[in-house]
């Protein structure tokens, strides 16, 4: 059993739960608990919408989703004797679904790295099998997801110097929508001094914050620098599984409880005067034996880019959704299936001017038999 444990209710708003949800960085939040050096805590955690998805067929709300709401992370949690300099040193030890079931969504606002070839909202529901070891959706039919539970959202409390600074840099960005200021009347802590200088949980920066990396999985050592006494750790937007880089912004988001094992590493940050955190994957890896790899390069619509590693990322996913609308799924429902499957990217050409290289691994493995044999009828044509 962990040394300390913080439930919530499952199914309420995260404003119902104030005194142990918070969905903005400050670093005036009061913690939660306090724990020590080596203490294991588990924290239950409220999915990243806010409880406002239903499993339901219907889109309407994914059309109504306030994206001002996410994510409720839990937290803050204090560790004694954490000062500034310091790692706080955050391992995975557990984390499981609580009510089972998980979502994601194309959202019309966000849509991620493809939303202008996909600008209308879709929803799947996602629940989860065999002792929460897969995942299966009935709104994408023939796929089954193995379990990489991780969470999106990790991080400490900011110094009010760096909230300071993040607001210099991201809010030129606000109004053209690039970046997203404090919207104070949905933030947590609604206390008004607070709320309109509060910093969202997106994007991830020099704390951590919204990471979405899908190998934080059990067994993963995270050290994450402390930048107010006590660090101030808090964690939320759990993750069923997910495929590199969350490219729809959905992994299947999932309500859950996580379990971590705090130590604290002395003047860790101020030796290595890292800008930012450093990681240890998981060893949660699902082991696909039949992958296809489909390359991007930083060409788009005859247009050259310039060592460009997110138009070739664009590229590669629409040559793989293109394979796999062959095998019978819509653009939203391929599209949706590299954001939540386990696929892997990686830049295989970054140095060969003009052109970035960028390759999508897609596990076929995910398929089921009738699928799998409209890939084999696929490439049946080689000789």
């Amino acid at each position: 059993m962990p040394d300390h444990s913080i439930t919530l209710k499952k199914g309420r708003r995260a404003a119902d739960q104030e005194d142990k949800v918070h969905n903005r960085w400050h670093p005036d939040l009061k913690p939660i608990v306090e724990i020590s050096p080596g203490d294991e805590i588990r924290l239950e955690c409220i999915g990243y919408d806010d409880y406002q998805l239903k499993d339901t067929d219907s889109v309407e709300d994914v059309k109504k989703l306030d994206l001002s709401r996410v994510h409720p992370i839990t937290g803050p949690i204090a560790v004694r004797g954490a000062q500034p300099g310091d790692f706080l040193v955050a391992e995975i030890l557990n984390i499981e679904p609580l009510s089972g079931v998980g979502y994601s969504a194309i959202i019309p606002e966000i849509g991620g790295l493809l939303k202008d070839i996909y600008p209308e909202p879709f929803k799947s529901a996602w629940h989860m099998k065999n002792g929460n070891k897969f995942a299966v959706s009935r709104h994408i039919p023939g796929v089954t997801v193995p379990a990489m539970p991780h969470p999106g959202v990790i991080g400490t409390a900011p110094s009010a110097a760096l909230l300071k600074e993040w607001h210099r840099r991201e809010s030129p960005l606000y109004d053209e929508g690039k970046a997203y200021g404090p919207s104070p009347e949905t933030a947590l802590p609604s206390k008004a001094e607070i709320a309109k200088e509060s910093a969202r949980t997106v994007p991830a920066r020099e704390n951590w914050g919204n990471v979405d990396i899908k190998d934080l999985t059990l067994g993963s050592k995270l050290f994450i620098p402390v930048l107010v006494k006590g660090g101030h750790l808090s964690v939320g937007d759990l993750h069923f599984a997910q495929g590199d880089g969350e490219v729809t912004w959905n992994a299947i988001e999932m309500d859950g409880k996580i379990t971590l094992r705090i130590g604290l590493w002395k003047g860790g940050h101020a030796k290595y005067q890292s800008t930012w955190p450093i990681y240890q994957p998981g060893w949660i890896r699902p082991q696909f034996s039949r992958v296809l790899t489909f390359a991007g390069l930083c060409v788009e619509n005859g247009k050259q880019y310039y060592l460009d590693a997110t138009v070739a990322t664009r590229q590669a996913l629409i040559n793989t959704i293109s394979f796999i609308r062959k095998l019978g799924y819509t653009g939203p429902q391929a599209y949706t299936i590299l954001s939540v499957c386990g696929m892997q990217m990686k830049i295989f050409g970054i140095v060969d001017v003009p052109n970035a290289g960028v390759g999508v691994d897609l596990p076929l493995d995910i398929f089921d038999k009738s699928r799998l044999a409209k890939v084999e009828d696929l490439l049946s044509h080689i000789r």
